[in-house]
């Protein structure tokens, strides 16, 4: 998935110019929480991880001095590869909208989080 994602963003400004370890930030945390997310989306333990996660990403861009609408996009950019990745028999259609549907709650939950790390400079994601 992040191979996907870093495919998309990283001919883009700001993450070309990027040292290539900041490029991801702390995305690899939400990555493996999002697919825990969509995989068990009615726990309110990855529900939490999952916004502890994008929380701390959050901080991270705002410690680079990104924008906030940055670390949103890298959260945003996930979906696509998400749904491919997760999707059971992702070729036929009508398998896809359930997948769709919870990565779509998934990154909704992530950008919560983003917000709360950023906005908050990530004292919500510290233990």
């Amino acid at each position: 998935m992040l191979t996907s994602w870093r495919d998309v963003v990283t001919a883009q400004e700001p993450w070309r110019d990027f040292p290539v370890d900041d490029q991801y930030g702390e995305l690899r945390s939400v990555v493996i929480s999002l697919v825990r997310y969509v995989r068990a989306p009615r726990s309110k333990a990855t529900e939490e991880a999952l916004r502890v996660a994008s929380a701390i990403h959050g901080r991270y861009r705002f410690l680079q001095g990104c924008d906030e609408t940055i670390a949103r996009t890298d959260v945003e950019f996930l979906a696509p590869a998400a749904i491919l990745l997760l999707a059971p028999g992702f070729r036929a259609r009508e398998n896809l909208a359930p997948t769709r549907d919870a990565v779509d709650q998934s990154i909704r939950v992530a950008l919560e989080g983003v917000a709360r790390g950023y906005n908050d400079r990530g004292e919500a994601a510290r233990p």
